[in-house]
């Protein structure tokens, strides 16, 4: 039984290894192969193009940006950087990519973590260290006599 068990597993190990689709080595997942519109670019010249392409911001900057981010999700990064380190950007453009990427974050369903600790997070830490306390307390606590035990031996 042992013997079939053993037969079973490792020709279920070796035909986890082979691929879904069919291809080669040399052509599958490389960037030659892919449609041109799939291919990946630098996300910091994408971004900085972008938003120079805007330069009086507004409403199509911002369209832009919310485009760019729910197409590459990675590329939120960096515009967030480009925002922080660009000091050309001009106002109406610092608000139209920071409203953009708001946009786009929202829409992609990405939730920011407000500053402080959430009040049930916070309840949960305090009753569970309330708990700790009480049971180290109650493990601690003697017979009620404060006079050692002393062993006859």
């Amino acid at each position: 039984m042992r013997t079939l068990m053993s037969a079973v597993v490792a020709v279920a190990l070796v035909a986890v290894n082979f691929p879904i689709a069919p291809g080669t080595a040399q052509t599958r997942g490389t960037a030659a192969n892919m449609n041109p519109s799939e291919k990946p670019a630098d996300a910091a010249v994408l971004v900085a193009f972008t938003i120079r392409s805007f330069p009086s911001g507004g409403e199509p900057l911002k369209a832009a940006i919310t485009d760019l981010v729910i197409k590459y999700p990675r590329f939120a990064t960096h515009v967030a950087v480009h925002l922080r380190n660009d000091r050309s950007l001009s106002p109406a453009q610092r608000d139209a990519v920071i409203a953009g990427l708001a946009a786009a974050l929202n829409r992609l369903g990405v939730v920011a973590q407000a500053d402080g600790v959430d009040p049930l997070t916070l309840a949960l830490i305090l009753g569970g260290a309330g708990a700790a306390g009480f049971g180290l307390y109650q493990a601690t606590k003697g017979s009620g006599s404060s006079t050692p035990v002393v062993s006859p031996n």
